[in-house]
């Protein structure tokens, strides 16, 4: 079957709006700052799974209530520090520990031997 005239118009039309919606998502998608293992900020369209803080070298549980508590008493502030990983691996491998509210077990078992824990990570 041959297309006419006009089906080809509608379906260029149909390819160049699709095209266009593709492009617009691509403008209005979300991107998240995580840090790297190299210790570098890095765009990504996937949030991160843990959240530190960068003066302490601290990671933790995004919901960490130590965490939460100190963003409500010094709102604006404690933001300032804040980073976030795509993973546990990559915290460590930044330089960074584990929380000892949140993340208790890890805590202990990493302040009992960092490097231990580091090489369960391939670190």
């Amino acid at each position: 079957l041959t297309m006419s005239v006009f089906d080809k118009i509608e379906t260029g039309l149909k390819e160049a709006i699709a095209h266009e919606q593709g492009s617009i998502h691509a403008k209005t998608t979300k991107m998240h700052q995580l840090l790297g293992a190299d210790g570098k900020l890095y765009s990504s369209e996937r949030p991160g799974t843990l959240g530190g803080n960068s003066k302490q070298k601290i990671y933790g549980k995004l919901d960490c209530p130590m965490a939460l508590s100190t963003i409500r008493r010094f709102p604006g502030i404690y933001e300032q520090s804040r980073v976030f990983f795509a993973n546990e691996k990559t915290a460590l491998a930044a330089g960074y520990r584990p929380c000892g509210s949140c993340l208790r077990e890890k805590y202990r078992e990493y302040m009992a031997d960092p490097q231990k824990y580091r090489e369960k990570f391939g670190l």
